[in-house]
């Protein structure tokens, strides 16, 4: 291979990378010019590359129209170009109308609609609002909006570490698709909180308070009851046979605020899990949508002994469940009055202030119980602050 063979391979590699570089995506926060300058500069760049190469291939003997053949271009364009080089004005120019800018007025008219309808508010409804601003200039001004919106407005995050297997369970019902085993139509998972341990799918024919209390009470026979019990505030963890139940084992009720879901987070996983793993297992056993206890239990016993929720060479969950130490009486004994004790002071406290009403009181009792729990050491809690996603702030409202 010659001198002249080894460039035009070069230039043809040059050539490709500049074409390549022109399809990388552009900046989204940018408009305009300099939204286009890396693309134009590409093109420029393939240009002069393009000639350089021709100008190799008449060197060696070759015509520009082989050139323009090779590289798959019109001739006449690599003859344009040439000339437009050889005068210097191959230059990276931009392409389009120029934008229109939004004046300081419409962007002070912008501030103040999502100021009162909150960040949240998309592009089509500010365009309705705002009929002379270009498109393009509200989907700038709204990014650069929602970016400091979530600069000055973080919020608050918990973590919550549970470190005492055992002690703390979480439950909540689901509906599989079709009733398991043709005859159930509710399945109730339990959940150890500290070894994330799922305890059992138990199928029944619904989510009652007969069938809670049935599947809660042979896992307290089997297993020990724990500390407490997180639950939502479905009628079968309110009916009067749970309570019963959970009194006569020393189980304190720790029940979710109306309408968060987010409060007992970790079993809303194991549900949102299951529905995928058995779903799965049926569909391999050729039974479609329609789940059979053995695809619960055989997705439960898989889960627990190959999950590592605290890194590849921790223990599983089955290890860290097996591995607890049970509850005495004793302990038992000093949750309990922690509790009463952190449920006094709130309610005298609330008393001071003037607050009263079932909300106020469902209040003290999961703050009270949430005390008991870090004073024992059972549960630690870490606070910080982020800056709120997309979906947070399409509920949010600037004040």
């Amino acid at each position: 291979m010659n001198l002249i063979e080894i460039e035009e391979e070069s230039h043809l590699e040059r050539v490709e990378a500049a074409v390549e570089a022109r399809v990388r995506p552009e900046p989204g926060t940018v408009r305009g010019t300099e939204k286009q300058r890396e693309r134009r500069e590409a093109e420029r760049e393939a240009r002069r590359r393009a000639v350089e190469y021709g100008r190799f291939v008449v060197i060696d003997g070759g015509s520009g129209r082989a050139a323009a053949r090779e590289l798959g271009i019109p001739s006449r364009t690599l003859s344009h170009w040439t000339g437009r080089c050889a005068e210097g004005a191959l230059r990276a120019t931009a392409r389009g109308r120029p934008v229109r800018r939004a004046t300081s007025e419409e962007r002070r008219e912008l501030k103040a609609i999502l100021d009162e309808l909150g960040p949240g508010t998309g592009v089509e409804p500010l365009r309705g609002l705002n009929q002379g601003v270009a498109r393009g200039e509200i989907v700038a001004f709204l990014r650069e909006y929602r970016a400091v919106y979530a600069r000055e407005h973080p919020v608050e995050v918990r973590k919550l570490s549970w470190l005492v297997p055992g002690r703390v369970w979480a439950a909540d019902h689901l509906s599989p698709p079709e009733p398991v085993d043709g005859c159930f139509a509710a399945v109730l998972a339990l959940r150890d909180l500290g070894s994330r341990d799922d305890l059992s799918f138990s199928a029944s024919p619904g989510p009652t308070a007969s069938s809670t209390r049935e599947a809660l009470e042979e896992r307290f026979e089997a297993e020990g009851a724990p500390l407490v019990l997180k639950s939502d505030r479905g009628s079968a963890f309110l009916g009067e046979e749970v309570k019963d139940l959970l009194e006569r084992w020393g189980v304190v009720e720790l029940l979710s605020p109306p309408r968060r879901p987010a409060y007992n987070g970790s079993v809303e996983a194991t549900v949102r899990w299951l529905r995928a793993g058995a779903g799965y297992r049926a569909a391999r056993g050729g039974r479609g949508d329609g789940w059979a206890t053995q695809d619960l239990e055989g997705w439960r016993v898989l889960r627990n002994a190959t999950a590592r929720p605290w890194g590849y060479r921790a223990a599983t969950p089955e290890e860290t469940w097996t591995s607890r130490t049970s509850i005495s009486s004793r302990e038992r004994q000093a949750f309990l009055r922690r509790v009463a004790l952190e449920e006094e002071r709130l309610f005298l406290q609330a008393a001071d202030q003037g607050r009263h009403g079932r909300a106020a009181e469902a209040r003290i009792r999961r703050t009270s119980i949430e005390r008991a729990l870090v004073a024992l050491g059972i549960l630690t809690i870490t606070e910080r602050r982020v800056t709120p996603t997309l979906k947070s702030l399409r509920a949010a409202k600037i004040s």
